[in-house]
């Protein structure tokens, strides 16, 4: 019997090179403005931080690799607790902050990972540590919230998603959790403004997001595919994601990423085809982009999750 094509695993990055693919990857799937395309290397940036958090948390960070071992896709994600009432769901930047940690916290336990798992290869001790933080972050969660899923471009249509969600699922169901939810970004919706030189706006996000295909289907790419792995959307968040940067970057940034798709709807309001909306302030001389999601959930409380929005 052939091996199966891909095998998940917890996130680990065996070397640098791995490393800096996962910036590759997510910068590609993200963008420039939310994930450089490489790492301004720092000692709470590198890929022993990045190991250690996923040897703390290792429910929640995964990792596709394909059968002579090549990383094609990433996924992670977040404990949390929902209630169940669609309003009650938080913004993107808001359930994204859940295993972040103070700087020299992270640098103490990175430091304790290296020492005993890296050099001496006694993860126990390491572990010892790790139970008390997990427990501390993880009280009182009944749902995974996925925050990002990278997947190689080269590997489309292999249904990597699908892996990465089913990878959720199972640490949802091993840990007792009731759901799997996130706020998935409508990929098309920055067509969909470009078609009509329109800014978003939270009535042209909602029209947008009640188009339907003929089968009943979200007309949006990504959405009609959640829907399809069994999520059900519940609650659109016209502004879930918002990032601030220096105007100086943002202005790089429109020489260097599809630069001949810029235009301003109004002004120091821009679009270049994207789901996020850059609007400028020159007094602060800084660009501020706002991203709007739609909320599924993956209810694992049912025989099977419903098929439709």
């Amino acid at each position: 019997m052939e091996p199966p094509p891909f095998g998940c695993e917890r996130r680990y990055f065996r070397n640098h090179r791995e490393y800096l693919r996962w910036y590759a990857l997510r910068s590609r799937g993200f963008g420039e403005w939310y994930v450089p395309a490489h790492p301004a290397w720092s000692l709470a940036d590198n890929r022993h931080v990045a190991n250690c958090k996923a040897a703390l948390f290792p429910d929640f960070f995964h990792q596709l690799r394909t059968a002579d071992g090549e990383v094609v896709g990433y996924l992670a994600t977040v404990p949390g607790y929902w209630s169940g009432d669609a309003q009650s769901l938080q913004p993107f930047g808001y359930i994204d902050e859940t295993l972040q940690f103070d700087r020299r916290k992270m640098l103490a336990l990175t430091a304790w990972y290296v020492l005993t798992v890296e050099w001496l290869r006694l993860p126990s001790l390491f572990e010892r540590i790790a139970r008390r933080v997990r427990a501390s972050r993880m009280r009182g969660a009944n749902a995974i919230f996925l925050i990002a899923i990278a997947v190689d471009p080269d590997f489309r249509g292999q249904n990597l998603p699908r892996h990465l969600v089913d990878a959720a699922k199972q640490a949802a169901r091993r840990l007792g959790y009731d759901y799997v939810a996130a706020p998935f970004r409508p990929t098309a919706y920055g067509a969909y403004k470009a078609a009509r030189g329109a800014a978003h706006s939270d009535a042209l996000f909602l029209e947008y997001c009640a188009q339907r295909t003929p089968e009943g289907l979200p007309l949006d790419p990504w959405l009609r595919a959640v829907v399809r792995l069994g999520a059900r959307l519940v609650k659109p968040m016209t502004h879930s994601l918002t990032l601030k940067g220096p105007l100086a970057r943002f202005e790089r940034l429109r020489t260097s990423f599809r630069p001949a798709d810029w235009y301003t709807p109004a002004p120091d309001v821009w679009e270049c085809g994207e789901t996020c909306t850059w609007y400028v302030d020159r007094l602060r001389r800084l660009a501020v982009s706002v991203e709007p999601n739609y909320w599924g959930v993956f209810d694992l409380r049912e025989a099977s999750s419903p098929p439709a929005a």
